[in-house]
């Protein structure tokens, strides 16, 4: 029999129909924000038991998509509180404006929660993924890239 210690967590997903992965339940469910599309179309119940939970998403188009780090010449003077006024984690990225903060977003079959904003002046519609260090987002670089809203 599966262990059901994460059912509570999975159930508390669904919202009005949808699903919405917060950070706490994506750590609990083992997604950690970038977990490929395929592997998060199983979420973790416990053990080997899976629990199928079906992904929707809608294709925005493509957008130029970046990254960046806490560094201070990067954010502002709380280099590591997002604007949603939670602290950074592996997972979250900057969104334009017309996005919720908790929109969960699709990216190079990567899933993301935005929790964070851009100069909205600067990049009205642009999407800045958060990473660990200022060389990994470096690395990544500027692309243009399709986004998708998980739903």
């Amino acid at each position: 029999m599966p262990n059901l210690l994460f059912v509570p967590a999975l159930l508390s997903l669904l919202t009005f129909g949808s699903i919405i992965f917060t950070p706490e339940v994506a750590s609990e469910v083992n997604f950690q924000g970038t977990t490929p599309l395929k592997s998060i179309e199983k979420a973790m119940v416990g053990g080997d038991s899976f629990l199928p939970v079906s992904i929707n998403k809608i294709n925005l188009g493509i957008f130029e998509v970046t990254a960046y780090s806490s560094s201070r010449n990067e954010t502002d003077s709380t280099p590591f509180i997002m604007a949603s006024n939670k602290r950074v984690y592996e997972g979250a990225i900057a969104c334009p404006i017309k996005f919720s903060f908790g929109t969960v977003v699709l990216i190079e079959n990567k899933v993301y929660v935005c929790e964070d904003r851009k100069n909205q002046l600067k990049h009205p519609d642009e999407f800045d993924i958060w990473m660990e260090s200022k060389e990994l987002a470096l690395e990544f670089g500027v692309k243009k890239l399709e986004v998708f809203v998980v739903y």
